[in-house]
């Protein structure tokens, strides 16, 4: 009998060489919902601060006031943010007083309480990266903050994650705060969608 499947998180530490250092912090917005499968993060993983959403968009700032308290206390070079189980129009925040809803919501909201030079690690689905609802965001990033890897989640980083295989995502890893310096970001784009996983 095969051992019933858990979703899985631990492959992130194959990427850390991109994110300048180990995962300090992850911080995973979701309902209370048990048909909501949990994630498992594995051993090397610290494991993740669970932020509370409500089912639709309301006043309750709960979840900035907890977002902004997990990384004043953490203090962290390296956060993670998994952005992919939040449902749509449950959060809403600003980007220079204009909205923006939901994933977008949830990194706006990080950044903007992360100390400058912090790097945040984005695991969103890779549509928030084309779509025209999240180009106010990817504005903000590109004036604000400076984006340095954007990767291509293959089909195997699906199904690990228990999506179907044709469910597309991304890794962001974003430094946060503007460049210091007249020396340009360089930003590496790597594609990972016919890669098989190596052993």
């Amino acid at each position: 009998m095969n051992p019933t499947f858990a979703p899985t998180l631990a492959w992130l530490t194959d990427f850390e060489p991109a994110f300048g250092g180990q995962i300090e912090l992850a911080l995973e917005p979701r309902l209370d919902d048990p048909a909501i499968p949990t994630l498992d993060y594995g051993g090397s993983l610290p494991a993740p601060q669970m932020i509370p959403l409500q089912p639709t968009v309301s006043t309750d700032d709960t979840w900035r006031q907890t977002v902004a308290g997990a990384l004043k206390n953490a203090a962290c070079q390296v956060c993670f943010a998994n952005l992919i189980l939040i449902p749509m129009r449950s959060l809403r925040a600003d980007i220079d007083g204009q909205p923006v809803l939901d994933g977008a919501a949830f990194l706006a909201e990080i950044l903007k309480s992360s100390r400058a030079g912090t790097v945040v690690v984005a695991l969103l689905p890779a549509g928030t990266l084309t779509n025209q609802g999240t180009a106010r965001l990817r504005t903000w990033l590109a004036k604000a903050h400076r984006v340095e890897w954007i990767i291509y989640m293959g089909p195997e980083a699906a199904s690990l994650l228990g999506a179907h295989p044709q469910f597309a995502f991304a890794l962001l890893v974003i430094r946060s705060g503007p460049r210091s310096s007249k020396t340009p970001t360089i930003l590496r784009l790597v594609n990972l969608s016919d890669c098989p996983r190596s052993d």
